[in-house]
């Protein structure tokens, strides 16, 4: 009697600065600044310790930037009034550019009793709503500590955009500054600069690679992920959006340094980490994420002790490949049954092979990325089953069934 017997194979498999280009810039400098002129709602002034003006420094402050920056100072007196002063910028057009982000450093010492700093913009003539950045509206004072600075990413649609800075400061321990402030293009040594990647059908990214350098980058703030605490993590952002259907892809990366790579995947800039590793290698299976959402892309290279992997690499993303042909045991492929180990050998593969809904088998400590075979016992009834390294490092297990697909009995498992 003939018997037909269904083999599952199991393998185990490896897959082994802020850098911007400036467009306008007010650091209150006496002469180099080009986001210009500025409308003052009272002209720069001071007298008798008020102080609304350019200034190289105040009590406690020294500029962030530059030589100078704009310097506040008890303004209900000889200098500005009880409301508030401010501080116009003349629109700057943008449209030309890509990914352009406005920031501006603030400084505020000991304000309370409603005095503030806080800014509007505004998109091509409309304004987008008053800012506050620092709220003397309580009885504690509100310090800053130091610079900091505002940072804000304008979406691309806009053509034009202009600012209004605005300061209320009527005691005379209390003091400010304002310096700064930059109109630039992003480049993807920040995350707010990333730039855009396609994915293309799984085979097809080849000369559509995009170059990128880790050379000249810098640690950014989002530079300790949660899979690489320890190193110095020179990085790059790129950004991505999810074909329709897909939920995993792979990211390759080649060239001098691109087998060092290590990535992350967001949901937005300083946003929650969706994925995560620290493997280098030249390719990175990313899973687990949405169709249709656009995710942000973060690779490094590590540099640390003696080791600094910086470098030119390329990157690509692709669709993964589609499933084998033999996925499930009811596509199993038919093996042809000889005298000898050499006859009527196949090559397989469990690239992007799915788990299947049977119970895991006895053996191998099954893992999934199954594939299936059948064949038919010879009349002796002696089967011997035989896998071999087909030219990846792999270490595979097989388990052997009777009966048909949907009502499997295992009679055979190894680890070998």
């Amino acid at each position: 009697m003939k018997t037909k017997v269904i083999l599952l194979i199991l393998f185990g498999i490896g897959f082994f600065s802020f850098a911007q280009t400036p467009i306008a810039i007010q650091s209150f400098e006496t002469s180099g600044d080009t986001w210009v002129p500025l409308t003052f709602s009272t002209p720069p002034c001071n007298s008798n310790n008020d102080i609304w003006d350019y200034v190289t420094s105040l009590p406690e402050i020294n500029p962030s930037d530059g030589n100078q920056f704009w310097g506040i100072q008890d303004l209900d007196g000889n200098c500005g009034g009880t409301g508030f002063e401010t501080i116009a910028f003349p629109d700057v057009t943008i449209s030309a550019y890509n990914k352009v982000i406005f920031t501006f450093d603030y400084y505020a010492i000991r304000f309370d009793n409603g005095e503030d700093l806080k800014y509007q913009l505004f998109y091509d003539g409309i304004g987008q709503g008053e800012v506050i950045v620092v709220d003397g509206n309580n009885s504690n004072s509100d310090n800053t500590n130091g610079w900091k600075t505002e940072t804000v990413e304008i979406p691309n649609t806009v053509s034009t955009i202009s600012l209004i800075l605005y300061a209320r400061c009527n005691g005379g321990n209390e003091r400010a500054g304002f310096d700064n402030v930059r109109l630039q293009e992003a480049s993807n040594d920040v995350c707010e600069g990333a730039e855009d990647l396609v994915v293309y059908d799984y085979g097809t990214s080849a000369g559509h690679e995009v170059n990128g350098n880790t050379s000249n980058t810098t640690p950014s703030a989002m530079s300790l992920t949660t899979c690489d605490r320890w190193a110095e993590n020179y990085d790059l952002f790129y950004s991505f959006t999810m074909p329709v259907g897909e939920t995993a892809l792979n990211v390759l990366t080649y060239g001098p340094n691109g087998n060092t790579i290590n990535l992350a995947v967001w949901d937005d800039c300083n946003g929650n980490s969706v994925f995560c590793s620290n493997e280098k290698s030249s390719l990175h299976e990313v899973t687990g994420l949405t169709p249709g959402n656009t995710y942000i892309l973060q690779v490094w290279h590590d540099v640390i002790g003696g080791t600094n992997d910086t470098g030119p690499f390329t990157i690509a993303l692709e669709k993964l490949p589609p499933p084998p042909a033999n996925d499930d045991c009811l596509t199993a492929t038919r093996l042809t049954v000889g005298y000898s180990g050499s006859e009527n050998v196949l090559t397989g593969t469990n690239v992007n092979a799915t788990n299947s809904a049977v119970s895991s088998p006895s053996c191998a400590s099954y893992q999934g990325r199954d594939v299936w075979y059948t064949a038919t016992v010879p009349a002796s009834g002696i089967l011997t089953v035989e896998t071999q390294n087909a030219g990846d490092i792999m270490d595979t297990g097989l388990a052997i069934y009777s009966g048909n697909c949907g009502a499997l009995t295992q009679i055979a498992c190894n680890d070998d």
